[in-house]
């Protein structure tokens, strides 16, 4: 009897104190739940509330604005489009608006450029590939910051970057430098050129093309004559006459000689002011 008795307490004392645990433990997951609960509706309700920021149209002043050469649209209106050029020279000033906001005028020689979409689907310029005199360079700028822009050599203003940029001369690369080609509207010219070294001979040639190249010297601009490409007397193909092997020239007919042949051939390509 006592025996049965003790056995009794000791499976009451058991079945409470699992109980006991069992109380425990649910009330520590319930805990848990609960908080990680809370927490997933508080980050899904940030989510929810999170809106990004319109981009603000900045007021430079002076009616200058991002987007003014690439019809209103900038920074992600713009979408890469097909389009663009390389081996191409246009002489620009513009002003900048980088990254930061901060403006400056800078003077670039431009070499490449490509084109985006604007959200009518109007293909204009993107990154111009440019050497920076400024930063003594080669540099990248987004058409769309470029706040005002003109024709470096002529001052002239651009309204329509686009175009500016499609009629710019082609270069190609010669003897380890790059060659800028400008046609040329000249009368037949005899040339005094030396075909072999040590002698010359003179040719009568057509003047159709010519290859130049210009850069900086401190505040001097300076532009050298580099070749002519045009039609020889008795030939059926263009040919090609070095500038460094030209020793004279003459127009055909006229018996005084050009005394300054890089001036007569450079004669639409130099500014009068610098003539």
């Amino acid at each position: 009897m006592l025996y049965t008795i003790v056995v009794a307490i000791i499976v009451l004392i058991g079945v409470a104190a699992i109980s006991w645990v069992g109380m425990i433990l649910y009330a520590v997951f319930s805990a848990l739940f609960e908080k990680d609960h809370d927490v997933k509706v508080t980050v899904a309700g940030s989510r929810k509330q999170a809106v990004a920021p319109r981009p603000q149209r900045i007021d430079y002043g002076n009616g200058m604005r991002l987007g003014r050469y690439t019809a209103g649209a900038y920074g992600d209106a713009l979408t890469l489009a097909a389009g663009g050029r390389s081996e191409m020279f246009c002489r620009l000033v513009i002003a900048y608006a980088d990254a930061k906001e901060d403006v400056t005028s800078r003077i670039i020689d431009v070499m490449a450029f490509s084109t985006a979409a604007t959200p009518d689907g109007e293909v204009v310029p993107y990154n111009l590939e440019a050497f920076c005199e400024l930063r003594k360079a080669k540099r990248n700028f987004r058409a769309d910051r470029i706040l005002e822009c003109a024709i470096a050599n002529t001052g002239e203003g651009v309204s329509d970057l686009m175009s500016v940029l499609l009629s710019a001369p082609q270069t190609v690369a010669f003897e380890r430098k790059t060659a800028i080609l400008h046609t040329v509207d000249l009368p037949p010219v005899i040339l005094e050129y030396q075909f072999r070294a040590p002698t010359f001979k003179r040719v009568t040639v057509k003047p159709e093309v010519i290859g130049y190249s210009e850069e900086s010297n401190g505040d001097h601009r300076n532009w050298t004559l580099l070749f002519v490409d045009g039609m020889m007397e008795g030939k059926t193909e263009r040919q090609r006459f070095k500038a460094e092997r030209i020793q004279q020239v003459w127009i055909a007919d006229h018996e005084a000689g050009i005394d300054d042949m890089s001036r007569f051939f450079l004669a639409d390509v130099i500014p009068r002011e610098n003539a």
